[in-house]
């Protein structure tokens, strides 16, 4: 699986045991797949000095780590209580790591259109406009904290009329676009609308691949490069690429258990 040497690769790792537990194999797999930029959850009870030796080991990896986080019910929040107390947590945990191995921000990912709110016209615009404004505030507390910070979004925002909203969020909450870009198939005609806002306002742009089987979170054959495989994924991004030559696309994975899986598979002698 070749990749675009001048985009970085992102991968997300759900488990907080997987950075105690399997340190040394979530590296090799990144390494073996040129990524460089880990989306990654973590307690918030933790111990900067017992997180020091895996973000030095990435570090010297060539690796960025991003705290992910995200909880449907955020969206409801137009102060952005949430996010912001998560930024303010890892902010306090860089100023007590060594400046050679701290977090490079947060990877939010909210999903307001999870609510129940989300099936009324009204509500969810609303919604839209409390979830826009909360991770607006966010992202003015996270560049003051020299944080970065993602914010992970479906394809679909602008289909759905918050066209406005989507384009405040690329302009005044966040460093990046991080797009679900579930559609086999579609990906560039999907990324268009976010493309174009990210090289407005001079923000990066990730189209993130889904990697779980079908059936699993409502996934179908069409959302996932489970059965497809990672060779057939690594052909799209590099037509991807073709379509948005005149800007940057970085690409993340969604996820590490299922890149392993996948990995295994495509090994195996009969693969």
């Amino acid at each position: 699986m070749q990749w675009n040497k001048n985009c970085s690769g992102g991968l997300f790792s759900w488990s907080r045991a997987t950075v105690q537990d399997e340190p040394q194999q979530l590296l090799t797999v990144m390494r073996q797949y040129g990524l460089t930029e880990l989306y990654q959850t973590f307690s918030s009870h933790s111990d900067p000095a017992q997180l020091e030796p895996f973000l030095t080991q990435a570090a010297e990896q060539g690796v960025a780590v991003y705290v992910l986080v995200g909880e449907p019910e955020w969206g409801r929040e137009a102060d952005g209580a949430s996010l912001r107390q998560v930024i303010t947590r890892v902010a306090a945990w860089n100023e007590a790591l060594p400046e050679g191995s701290r977090f490079a921000g947060v990877m939010a990912d909210i999903e307001p259109y999870l609510l129940e709110e989300w099936s009324d016209s009204d509500a969810r615009r609303l919604l839209m406009q409390r979830y826009v404004q909360g991770t607006c505030a966010a992202y003015a507390q996270a560049q003051d904290a020299g944080l970065e910070l993602l914010v992970c979004i479906p394809y679909f925002y602008d289909t759905k009329g918050f066209t406005a909203e989507l384009e405040q969020l690329a302009a005044e909450g966040c460093s990046g676009l991080a797009v679900m870009n579930y559609y086999r198939g579609k990906e560039a005609e999907h990324l268009r609308t976010e493309a174009e806002l990210a090289r407005r306002y001079g923000k990066r742009l990730l189209t993130i691949y889904e990697l779980q089987p079908p059936g699993s979170h409502d996934l179908t054959d069409q959302n996932t490069y489970y059965h497809a495989g990672l060779d057939a994924l690594a052909d799209n991004y590099r037509a991807l690429r073709r379509n948005f030559w005149r800007q940057r696309v970085d690409y993340a994975l969604h996820s590490y258990p299922v890149l392993c899986e996948l990995s295994e598979k495509e090994a195996a002698p009969d693969a």
